[in-house]
């Protein structure tokens, strides 16, 4: 199912760059002064480890700082032990088209997933507040028709560290199923980034999930689950 991958894929990519959006409402202001600083935050310097659960059982590794554009990834083991031979080359067939970036750094932004106008406070706790807002997929001039009609079946839900002044979270949720096309039923569909604020007050990508069963055509089938964490973000020095 090659579709429902793409956008999966379109999506994640949808994490960082560009104009932000400004409602002109005070509260909302301070999320987009958020986005920017995320958004303006390198890491170019940094490394950092992974873990990566899925179907496929649990993958961890490291990444080495960008050095002359590019960075390097390294598989560490497979479900505890030390990666075979076809490991790594499933492993390194997934990333080998992705420029090798931090965790949130790819040419767009948090900002463009969100329609203009629509954040809207829902719920508020001592320290955080909890928006909804209307998803949208608008990343670049190439974006569909389709793709776009394929976010209508979302809801998005965003949280607010108010003490902290970054955002702790995106979500983007199908609550019903629902049909982008005549050949795509979305059963489940969960799209999440989580963010935490590092002891030197840098806001870093912490946990990415996803979710997506769907069923294309009457015949293909599709069932993906996976969650990515992040962490031991350190500066590196480059050789």
């Amino acid at each position: 199912m090659n579709r429902c991958s793409t956008l999966l894929a379109a999506v994640f990519v949808t994490l960082m760059s560009s104009p932000f959006l400004h409602s002109g409402d005070e509260q909302t202001d301070k999320i987009w002064k958020a986005f920017e600083k995320l958004e303006n935050t390198s890491l170019d310097d940094w490394g950092w480890s992974f873990e990566e659960t899925g179907k496929e059982g649990v993958r961890k590794g490291v990444f080495l700082p960008i050095i002359e554009g590019r960075g390097k990834v390294i598989l560490r083991t497979v479900n505890g032990k030390k990666p075979e031979k076809n490991d790594l080359k499933k492993f390194h067939k997934k990333f080998r088209d992705r420029k090798a970036k931090a965790p949130g750094e790819e040419k767009s932004s948090p900002s463009k997933m969100i329609t203009p106008d629509t954040l809207e406070l829902v719920g508020k706790t001592e320290n955080t507040s909890v928006y909804h807002f209307v998803p949208r997929l608008n990343f670049d001039e190439d974006t569909s028709e389709d793709e776009q009609k394929f976010f209508e079946g979302l809801n998005g839900v965003l949280v607010y560290d108010d003490a902290g002044e970054f955002v702790k979270s995106l979500e983007l949720k199908a609550d019903k199923p629902f049909k982008p096309d005549s050949k795509v039923k979305i059963k489940e569909m969960v799209v999440r980034f989580v963010f935490e604020r590092l002891p030197d007050q840098t806001i870093v990508v912490s946990e990415t999930y996803n979710k997506v069963v769907a069923k294309a055509l009457l015949l293909m089938r599709v069932n993906q689950e996976s969650t990515m964490r992040f962490f031991d973000y350190r500066k590196v020095e480059k050789p």
